[in-house]
Parts: structure tokens; sequence; C-alpha cells
């Protein structure tokens, strides 16, 4: 699977969208929006070795929630655990992990994290072409 990081923000917008109808969701700096709404962002996207050649890509996302109150901030801090648990990513599912909730100036930030294992492909390497061998018993 070839992971991009539109195709996980897609996910976790998909997934908020289906728990909250009701409620915009940006990927990008709203101008003027309308209380209440969704902001997701990326924080950061690493690529670690692993053996042989397989590679760990984690994202890290901060999602914001923007309201009047601070109980609808605490319920969809509660509701997002669950929303945001489990994504689809290409068709398949993925786990949320390192999942936390803050509440900054009046806004809810719960940031979450995805991890994707890769396998790089093997290299083309130049295959031998012909070989001739002679022998000679001895006697």
């Amino acid at each position: 699977m070839s992971v991009t990081t539109q195709a996980v923000m897609s996910g976790i917008v998909q997934a908020i969208g289906t728990a909250y109808p009701d409620a915009d969701v940006y990927t990008e700096a709203p101008a003027s929006p309308q209380q209440p709404y969704f902001y997701v962002k990326l924080l950061s996207s690493t690529l670690d070795g692993g053996l042989n050649r397989r590679l760990r890509l984690t994202y890290a996302f901060d999602v914001q929630y923007v309201t009047d109150t601070n109980a609808d901030r605490y319920d969809v801090a509660d509701s997002l655990y669950a929303a945001l648990g489990r994504i689809a990513v290409q068709g398949e599912g993925v786990r949320g992990a390192g999942m936390r909730a803050e509440l900054t100036e009046d806004v809810l930030h719960f940031f979450v994290q995805y991890h994707f294992q890769i396998v790089e492909s093997k290299p083309e390497t130049a295959k031998m072409q012909h070989l001739t061998q002679e022998g000679n018993l001895k006697e």
C-alpha cells in the first residue's frame, strides 16, 4: 500500500463527517467559519528505517474543534477516541495511536498518530548473461 498524507487526512475527515454530519470539517485554515467546526492539521510525518527493506511511516495530526461551550468540547473529546480510533485509508482500516485531548484557549485539540509499515521494493540488479564453463578430468 502506497500511503499519502492526503489519503490519511481524507480518512480522518470522513470519520469526523460520519460522527458529526452537521459540523463543517476544514483541512485549510478557515477564513470566517461558523461554529461549531473541525480543523484537521498535519503536525508531522516521519519515516524510520527498520530491518531489511521495512520502513515505519508515522503521521501525527491535530484535530481542532471550535465551539462556544466547554460542555460541547468535553463531549466531542470523549467521542473522538472512538471516531478516530480506527479510520479507513485507501480501503484498509488503520488504528489511531497516541491519542490525547487538550483544551487550549477555548479550542479542543485532539492529537492522534497513524503508523504504517512499508516495504521498499527490491532494487533490480543486473543478472548474469551467460556462463561458459569447461572441465577436464585427470587420469
